[in-house]
Formats: C-alpha cells, structure tokens, sequence
C-alpha cells in the first residue's frame, strides 16, 4: 500500500478558503512530457464540482482543453477548447 500520492498521482489539499478568497494556486510540477492532464475537484457551501484540464505539446506550445462540471448537472457548466488542440470526433479525449 502506498502513500496517496503515490496512488493517484500529484495530491494537493487546501484548508478551508474564505469566500471572497483570490489568489494564485502553487505550482504544479509537470513530468515533462508533451501531455498533461489534470482533475481538480472543489467542494463548497454552494455546490462541488470538478475540472478537467487537459494539456497537450504542439509544435512547441502548450494547448489546453478544460471541462467544467458541477454536481447534480447533467451537462458541463463549461467546455472550453483551444484551437488546434487534437480531438476525436470533435472531442478531446477527457480520459
């Protein structure tokens, strides 16, 4: 059995937040490859919801796909996609 860390990956926990909080996340260091992906999960007085962000490498600049969705919604709060990221049937691979 190993840490949490070793399981999923990256695991970075913040203390309760005010609500007018702002501030810039730390960094995350990337394995240096040309793919990146993360899933970062809020839960708040007003709802959860998760975010999947999905980088990719191409020719030399990093591109990114991000996709919002909050508990009890059927649908994404957000899909957004830059040009030029790779999809399949329209879609980045959210995997």
């Amino acid at each position: 059995m190993g840490t949490l860390e070793s399981l999923i990956g990256t695991y970075k926990h913040f203390n309760e937040l005010q609500a007018d909080a702002t501030g810039i996340l730390p960094m995350i260091q990337f394995s240096g490859a040309d793919s990146q992906a993360f899933n970062i999960s809020f839960h708040a007085l007003n709802g959860s919801w998760t975010e999947l962000v999905r980088l990719r490498k191409i020719n030399g600049k990093w591109l990114e796909a991000i996709k919002v969705t909050m508990e009890g919604k059927d649908k994404p709060v957000l899909v957004s996609t830059d040009k030029g990221y790779p999809t399949v049937n329209g879609e980045p691979d959210w995997k």
